[in-house]
């Protein structure tokens, strides 16, 4: 976020989804031929506890409110475990916005509940099948465009109508054409639904918690740019592909994580240069599915193609960094950031 803050154009769309503090380590699957391959996609474990959890969003929210257009929205994507108290964080530093009476405030102006049908139930409570959206403004001018809904009454059959701070729009079951097998992969419809509300074709969408890319998908589909990052390699490989697959040109920018985001080096889909800079890992999916790992912390000398067949000429050992890695999709859309693990 400190990266895009600094950039001459500001987003007018923030969409954060982050680990949700369930306290496990999700799997992706993907499927090739008669096999899954599974691995580890993200650890949303707390090894420094629940505040520890709130206090790492709450620095994010920090960032994002410093790097949001002066009438730009946050959309902060969570459920029961800590709503409440990223609620909190975001009043603090947004604004009480409309939980207060009186005039306009920057802040909050709605809590959006995603509801969903799929999932397990517990016969010791009510089945848990809503998430929350918190929608903040930086300003107390933004922009919002009612989302259009067919309606539901006799009376009005065949018609639309303004669609409410209900959201029922179908979770992704395990045959969804557009499922990747990332974990937590939200449906396009949902981010279409809310990015066409809250920004205008041409204006910039960020998503710091990108996973398998679908805010980068609909953004481009929508004639948006988009800033994706993500701590994790994979998600990296998997919103490129997808990114590929909606025709976006994607580039490579390489950043140094101990650097205020200073970039290092950029290269042009257009004439893609040699990057010597070390990498902790980079790989894509085919359109099999497979997934290619080319570089677990090794230095990258070759050249990058924008064909996600065909990437690394040249692979050599390097020294243990710090760095971390963005892809560039038409110029202006950012597709992920992560410091640099140890090598499995």
């Amino acid at each position: 976020m400190r990266y895009v803050a600094a950039q001459p154009v500001r987003p007018s769309l923030v969409y954060m989804d982050p680990p949700f503090a369930v306290g496990r380590v999700f799997d992706l699957g993907v499927r090739v031929g008669d096999q899954t391959w599974e691995r580890p996609a993200y650890d949303d474990r707390l090894p420094d506890g629940f505040q520890g959890y709130i206090d790492r969003q709450t620095d994010v929210i920090q960032a994002i409110a410093t790097a949001l257009d002066p009438h730009g929205s946050l959309l902060l994507h969570c459920d029961h475990r800590a709503s409440p108290y990223l609620a909190m964080a975001c009043d603090r530093i947004l604004g009480m916005g409309d939980r207060l009476p009186g005039s306009t405030r920057p802040g909050f102006r709605n809590e959006l509940i995603w509801t969903y049908g799929l999932g397990g139930s517990s016969p010791a409570f009510w089945p848990r099948k809503h998430d929350t959206i918190f929608w903040y403004t930086r300003g107390n001018r933004w922009f919002f465009e009612a989302p259009r809904v067919p309606a539901t009454s006799a009376r009005m059959k065949g018609m639309t109508k303004k669609a409410t701070d209900v959201l029922d729009v179908p979770t992704l079951n395990n045959m969804a054409h557009e499922r990747t097998g990332y974990p937590t992969q939200k449906p396009l419809e949902l981010l279409q639904l809310l990015i066409s509300a809250h920004s205008r074709p041409g204006e910039l969408v960020v998503d710091p918690c990108c996973g398998s890319g679908t805010t980068g998908v609909a953004a481009v589909q929508l004639g948006r740019a988009a800033v994706l990052s993500d701590l994790g390699r994979d998600a990296i490989a998997f919103a490129r592909t997808r990114l590929l697959e909606v025709g976006a040109s994607v580039s490579v920018m390489a950043l140094n994580a101990n650097a205020e985001g200073a970039p290092l080096h950029t290269v042009s889909s257009g004439s893609p240069p040699d990057i010597p800079v070390a990498f902790a890992a980079l790989g894509v999916l085919d359109s099999s599915g497979t997934f290619s790992a080319l570089a677990w912390n090794g230095a990258i000398e070759g050249s990058v193609a924008t064909d996600q067949r065909a990437w690394l000429q040249h692979v050599t050992p390097a020294p243990e960094v710090n760095a971390a890695l963005l892809w560039l999709a038409d110029g202006t859309t950012w597709v992920g950031a992560w410091p640099a693990p140890h090598p499995e």
